[in-house]
């Protein structure tokens, strides 16, 4: 019969058509400054329903958003947080301590994330955040190639700042746990912090009490925040521009009559 002829074809057209996934295969992307080409990973689905957050009560504010079931740190379950100032807390220390943790050759910066914003608007007004801006960083390059973290702030540089902490905690929160931690601040503010990150991404946030008193690494020079539109500061030790002219000469002897010789 016709009908049931139509109704094969229909069945045998569903039998062959692609089956549709949850993630979206990204281009390779080319890194301008390094030329190194990025294959990112798919992206999870970023529905509404698929994503989780988990939040602590800890300052500054932060939480996981977990795009997917058993997301893993910087893949599929990014670390949001929120600068409220961005020469507070370890905000000036972003640069430096990126650098010192991550491994990468650059990072890129997303500021147009909407299906990112629409998750976090979400949330956002549950607490005090600062902004639902975000700002998402990608490292390229490197051990740490295509781990993502966002920022969250009202202006681009604290979200920028609030990104690169975010992405060093994620890549301390994957390796096992060290007694040494990078302490800029010298008082023991990011070991404070990744005792947070690590509940976040575990999904059972901890008491954010300040944990066991952590003494400020000894193995940890301390750094100079700077502004992130100025240069940084030169590495301890180097000489400035008036050390290396040398010390000034010293001044000419005095002029008098000379010495009287001895008498005869």
């Amino acid at each position: 019969m016709p009908q049931d002829r139509q109704l094969q074809q229909h069945q045998l057209q569903q039998q062959q058509a692609p089956s549709s996934s949850s993630s979206t295969e990204a281009p390779p992307w080319r890194c301008p400054g390094t030329g190194t080409v990025v294959q990112r990973p798919p992206r999870p689905s970023t529905a509404l329903g698929a994503a989780a957050w988990v939040e602590d009560a800890g300052s500054p504010i932060a939480a996981v958003l977990k795009l997917s079931a058993g997301g893993v740190p910087g893949v599929g379950a990014l670390l949001c947080l929120d600068c409220e100032e961005k020469s507070s807390w370890l905000f000036s220390y972003a640069v430096q301590l990126a650098e010192a943790v991550v491994a990468y050759d650059s990072v890129t910066e997303e500021d147009e994330a909407e299906e990112l914003e629409a998750l976090i608007q979400v949330h956002a007004h549950a607490r005090n955040w600062t902004s639902s801006l975000v700002t998402v960083v990608t490292a390229v390059g490197g051990a740490n190639n295509s781990l993502r973290a966002v920022g969250v702030g009202s202006n681009a540089k604290a979200r920028k700042r609030a990104a690169l902490i975010a992405l060093a905690a994620t890549v301390r929160a994957r390796g096992r746990p060290t007694a040494l931690l990078e302490d800029p601040s010298m008082d023991g503010r990011f070991a404070s912090f990744m005792h947070r990150v690590r509940g976040l991404f575990d999904g059972t946030p901890v008491p954010c009490a300040r944990p066991e008193a952590a003494a400020p690494s000894t193995a940890w020079q301390p750094l100079r925040p700077f502004d992130d539109d100025r240069p940084p500061p030169p590495p301890p030790g180097a000489p400035g521009p008036d050390a290396r002219r040398g010390p000034p000469p010293p001044p000419p002897p005095p002029v008098g009559p000379e010495p009287a010789g001895p008498q005869e």
